[in-house]
């Protein structure tokens, strides 16, 4: 289906990687993209939708100054920070105060 949202996903993270690859030197385009990238182009890059990223944003599980900065309006994604968090996904949250009734304060539930 041309007008499908897979089909344009797939043709939008198509061309994301051939600017990449057509941009950057040869010795960068296998380790890594641009230092900055928008929420579009993360989302090509990686296994979320942009709306899982915007998500992120808004539940603070991604961070404002640490994970991503804002360029007027617009939100742009630290490339080593998302591969950071990406490989320590994994890693107990500590961001709060445990609660006795489970959940923590100031962190997520």
């Amino acid at each position: 289906m041309i007008g499908s949202t897979t089909g344009t996903r797939r043709l939008c993270a198509l061309l994301t990687f051939l600017s990449f690859a057509l941009l950057m030197p040869p010795d960068q385009t296998t380790t890594q993209p641009k230092p900055y990238v928008s929420i579009r182009e993360l989302s090509a890059l990686t296994p979320w939708t942009e709306q899982a990223i915007r998500t992120m944003m808004a539940k603070r599980i991604m961070r404002e100054g640490e994970h991503f900065f804002h360029v007027g309006r617009r939100p742009v994604f630290k490339w080593e920070a998302i591969v950071g968090f990406i490989e320590r996904r994994d890693l107990p949250h500590q961001a709060g105060i445990p609660l006795q009734r489970g959940g923590f304060l100031n962190g997520t539930s």
